[in-house]
């Protein structure tokens, strides 16, 4: 089976003058969102229903505001590729992964970091 990762940086690390990563295994399977960043496609579940649709790469957090007759608010949201969503709708917001690629990472031998293998990238 095919496994896939992301490439996690070592902070205050170097190996030869290059960021040194270490390699963490992904679940590819969409899951509830509990993590906002550019490593996963998003898609929103429309509540009572069984259908997602794809809001894409997050982009930001901001705010937006409902200007209606009743209510003059402005709102957190989660910005996304194509749409934005107030952050009351957290539990509609679902993720996959998107894997890294191993293109020029090399790996460091007989090292690990956490138990996982390190590499650094040669750019």
């Amino acid at each position: 089976m095919y496994m896939s990762y992301h490439f996690l940086k070592i902070n205050k690390m170097k190996h030869l003058g290059f960021d040194v990563y270490y390699k963490l295994p992904v679940n590819l399977e969409i899951q509830q969102a509990t993590i906002f960043n550019d490593k996963y496609t998003y898609y929103y579940k429309t509540e009572g229903s069984d259908s997602m649709y794809v809001l894409g790469q997050f982009k930001t957090m901001g705010k937006v505001h409902c200007n209606s007759y009743h209510h003059d608010y402005d709102y957190d949201a989660y910005f996304f590729d194509t749409r934005e969503i107030v952050t009351s709708k957290k539990s509609c917001i679902y993720c996959c992964v998107i894997p890294d690629s191993e293109e020029n990472m090399i790996p460091i031998e007989d090292t690990t970091y956490d138990n996982y293998p390190v590499y650094y990238k040669n750019e």
